[in-house]
């Protein structure tokens, strides 16, 4: 069983979203299938909505006592600004012991790939950048099949 994650630190400024899109937000972070989790980026999102995927993400997994993987699509994001890649990294520490495998779909969006390797670069035992979901599952599936030989 993994030790629980202090969230709170993905809770803040939580009164800067408003209802209706905090609940957008947290409809595009859910079970993908046993052991994978699906997050879906929203378009011009900021920090403050970025804060909102985490928080779910860390809600989504509470009860999970296995590692999961992670299918992020980010086909509709922009490059992340300064705070967005902290907060990112944050994350990434904060996850690193619950994420076994983490596939991102960016589309064709090359300086979001660029972004993606600096920013996370070292942060998670593994993670692959792709160009579709078909491809990131494909990674995924990969990577699961490699861990169970």
């Amino acid at each position: 069983m993994h030790p629980p994650v202090a969230v709170t630190e993905f809770q803040q400024d939580a009164g800067l979203v408003s209802p209706e899109l905090r609940a957008e937000i947290r409809s595009r972070v859910y079970w993908l299938s046993p052991g994978r989790v699906y997050v879906k980026d929203i378009p011009n999102g900021n920090v403050h909505t970025l804060r909102v995927l985490c928080e779910r993400f860390f809600e989504v997994i509470a009860d999970q006592e296995e590692s999961v993987q992670v299918l992020v699509n980010l086909t509709e994001a922009e490059r992340p600004a300064a705070q967005e890649r902290a907060l990112l990294r944050s994350f990434a520490r904060a996850s690193a012991f619950r994420v076994d495998g983490i596939a991102f779909a960016t589309g064709q969006n090359v300086l979001l790939n660029v972004a993606l390797k600096f920013v996370l670069h070292g942060a998670w035992p593994a993670y692959t950048v792709c160009r579709t979901e078909e491809e990131a599952l494909v990674a995924l599936d990969h990577a699961r099949a490699h861990r169970h030989r």
